[in-house]
């Protein structure tokens, strides 16, 4: 009852884990096209890069890596992430 009442609010934005676990490049445009469509959602989809770098540096494969080498003082140069 309550998600229908909010549905109309678009100042919120519904998605559930399983939904992102299930397709996280459409989650990631979802949430890009919510934040600010012209500024972020045509421009995730216009740059298959961008949009490829930006499933591989929030991948939990990437944050434990990432995590792991930090914990471990590994030097700080190398855990930047490219430009």
């Amino acid at each position: 009852m309550c998600r229908v009442l909010f549905r109309k609010n678009t100042n919120l934005l519904f998605l559930t884990y399983e939904e992102m676990k299930e397709d996280t490049k459409a989650a990631i445009l979802k949430i890009a096209s919510f934040l600010d469509d012209k500024k972020y959602g045509e421009a995730l989809r216009g740059n298959e890069n961008v949009l490829n770098n930006i499933l591989k540096y929030s991948s939990p494969e990437h944050t434990k890596e990432f995590i792991s080498s930090h914990r471990h003082g590994k030097d700080k140069d190398q855990m930047k992430l490219p430009d």
